[in-house]
């Protein structure tokens, strides 16, 4: 730890439940007694969270970032240019209302002018003349619509202030490049035999996506009303995260590792930062959930509501702040013993995911994936398909293939293969999604 952290510890700024604990966006302090549990590398000693679980640290004296997916980059020389940096990040694509007068409120204009002034109070002694010269024009300059929303300066302008003012040249690198700084190995692979979708496959059901999509859009006020007045036996509380607890998507996360669920919470005090409330009804499915984007006291960023048929669980989404739109839908079809047979992912005309999973024996062996299909429009450069194929051990996945083929690219395929997390082999298994 450095003379820096350990000067702001000993003041209570970087101390959680401390009166003098200081706000910095998106690094939750750790207590002391938590950092051991947030190590995802012996070299490096975390000493700050985000409220998606990623870890701040400090690496041969650099600040680094680790994200849950393993990339670990170089975020600053030091942990005073590392605060500095996430000040003006947050001045820069926060976004803030300028009619709401709570200066307790991060998300509001009078919070952010204050937080300024207390910034370079706080830090006055750790930042430099520049830095500290930047935060007071800063402070001086009117609210304008860039980066996400109304803000005080734009993106590219943050990057300059940052470069400026952060002369490190190892900022937004790796901290563990490969050995030889190599690609990753990949090897072409034989699909022959493997029909991935027709064209007139891909147009029939994308049109029916569209058509859905325009359904959905025009249902909200009914979807919010039914799930209102639907009985609610339980509320389930998580932070962080990106993925829903009752829609599966099994292909990514057998390959990748990672469920990507957040973490459950008790009570809605324990929820900061992005978070999710599901509504459970008395037949234990949920009906709708909403998702906050700091804390469950503040706005509703979306809805998402579950609609029922035969073997079949539609999730749609509406984003209600700060604007009202159609998100998107998400289905799982299930065959009738409850075995998942597919996933979607759709919007207006564009179809993101669709995965479809194929079994022999009652076996998953292998799943086609369609990436990216845009319905009624030429853009289909992004159009890619992904064959994953499972590889057992002791009845067990062990495996998993992953080929990939560009759509009009008459370049090879590539194959890769990972192991399988045995952790996610048994979450499909236990909730009966795979024979």
């Amino acid at each position: 730890m450095d003379n820096f952290y350990q000067k702001m510890v000993g003041n209570g700024f970087f101390v959680p439940k401390s009166s003098n604990y200081f706000w910095v966006y998106d690094m939750e302090w750790l207590a002391q007694d938590k950092i051991k549990s947030k190590c995802t590398n012996k070299d490096i000693t975390p000493f700050a969270v985000t409220a998606g679980g990623d870890v701040w640290g400090f690496y041969n004296g650099k600040v680094v970032f680790c994200g849950l997916d393993g990339e670990c980059t170089y975020y600053a020389d030091s942990l005073e240019n590392a605060v500095f940096r996430s000040v003006i990040g947050y001045l820069s694509d926060f976004g803030f209302d300028p009619d709401d007068p709570d200066d307790e409120n991060e998300e509001t204009e009078a919070f952010a002018r204050k937080y300024i002034k207390e910034v370079t109070e706080v830090f006055a002694e750790a930042f430099s003349e520049d830095m500290l010269a930047e935060l007071k024009r800063i402070s001086e300059l009117p609210l304008k619509k860039q980066g996400c929303g109304l803000n005080f300066i734009s993106p590219a302008e943050a990057d300059e202030i940052i470069k400026k003012c952060i002369k490190f040249e190892l900022m937004d690198t790796d901290v563990f490049p490969s050995e030889k700084d190599e690609l990753p190995a990949f090897t072409s692979c034989d699909m022959s035999g493997y029909v991935f979708f027709t064209d007139d496959e891909m147009r029939d059901y994308a049109y029916k996506c569209a058509e859905l999509a325009d359904n959905h859009c025009a249902s909200y006020e009914k979807y919010l009303s039914a799930a209102q007045a639907a009985e609610v036996k339980e509320t389930l509380l998580y932070k962080g995260g990106y993925r829903d607890i009752f829609l599966y998507r099994m292909a990514e996360a057998l390959y990748d590792g990672n469920l990507n669920h957040g973490t459950k919470k008790k009570t809605e005090a324990d929820c900061t930062g992005t978070c999710r409330k599901y509504y459970i009804g008395t037949d234990g499915k949920p009906t709708y959930c909403e998702e906050f984007l700091s804390g469950m006291s503040k706005e509703v960023y979306f809805r998402k509501f579950y609609l029922y048929e035969k073997n079949k669980v539609y999730a749609v989404s509406f984003t209600v702040y700060p604007i009202f739109r159609y998100l998107q839908t998400e289905v799982n079809d299930f065959s009738d013993d409850g075995t998942l047979l597919s996933y979607t992912w759709f919007e207006g005309n564009e179809i993101q995911f669709y995965e479809k999973y194929e079994y022999s024996d009652k076996l998953l062996k292998s799943c086609t994936e369609l990436k990216s299909y845009y319905y009624g429009d030429e853009r289909q450069l992004s159009l890619s398909f992904c064959l994953h194929r499972y590889n057992y051990s002791d009845g067990k996945i062990a495996s998993v293939d992953r080929m990939r083929h560009y759509y009009n690219d008459p370049s090879p395929d590539i194959s890769c293969t990972k192991e399988v997390k045995e952790k996610i082999y048994k979450y499909f298994k236990k909730n009966k999604l795979i024979g």
